[in-house]
């Protein structure tokens, strides 16, 4: 089960990173077929399933790595004295509760920025993830303002947006709950939700650095 759980994560991983370059493919070109949109997207879209891929490999390491200080700092020492509490555990706790926020926070950070921002500079000049990546750190260097009020303006649009979709489902007596979590009618109702965060990022790449879409695009 672990087994095939792994591969479906991977085969929806490959899925998702192809799909990225479809909604940029259809977002220039709308009246392209999907079929050719898929066939376009093959080949940066590997690209980019194989760069996340090995991120989730140095970020699974990187939690593991504080699972074995915790295990060894305090769930070890807590099993020797007979599951008794001390204050000795107290600072190794905070730490590994610490580290672990922060690796949670610098995974999602950097997941969203690869989504948000490596994907259409890759798009856009046809090259790879890493490549894209160095595009990406050298305007977080150049303009952190600007990039810091993105990710605000944006976890601001997220809040908005859930309480939004909390309110339709208590003022309509939960009834509107009912067809958001059935697939189909679930992604029909929110898809405004969904086009506005992920063309988001796009509009405001390309309206701040207009310089980094070629004609072509």
């Amino acid at each position: 089960l672990v087994l095939l759980s792994l591969l479906f994560a991977l085969w929806l991983c490959s899925l998702r990173s192809r799909g990225d370059f479809m909604f940029l493919h259809r977002w220039y070109r709308p009246d392209t077929p999907i079929r050719q949109c898929w066939q376009s997207s093959q080949a940066a879209g590997h690209q980019l399933f194989v760069w996340r891929f090995y991120f989730c490999l140095i970020a699974l390491l990187f939690f593991a790595a504080d699972a074995v200080f915790a295990y060894s700092h305090i769930l070890k020492p807590y099993m020797a004295a007979g599951k008794t509490w001390s204050g000795e555990l107290l600072m190794p706790t905070v730490a590994c509760a610490t580290a672990a926020l922060l690796l949670g926070a610098a995974v999602q950070l950097v997941s969203h920025l690869a989504k948000a921002f490596v994907v259409p500079v890759m798009y856009w000049h046809g090259v790879t993830a890493s490549r894209a990546w160095l595009v990406v750190f050298a305007l977080c260097n150049q303009y952190p303002g600007a990039m810091l009020g993105y990710l605000i303006y944006g976890v601001v649009c997220g809040v908005a947006a859930g309480v939004a979709i909390v309110m339709f489902g208590v003022l309509t007596c939960c009834v509107g709950f009912i067809p958001m979590v059935i697939p189909y009618f679930g992604s029909v109702m929110l898809l405004p939700v969904a086009l506005f965060f992920r063309g988001y990022p796009v509009c405001f790449l390309s309206q701040w650095r207009p310089d980094l879409i070629p004609a072509s695009a």
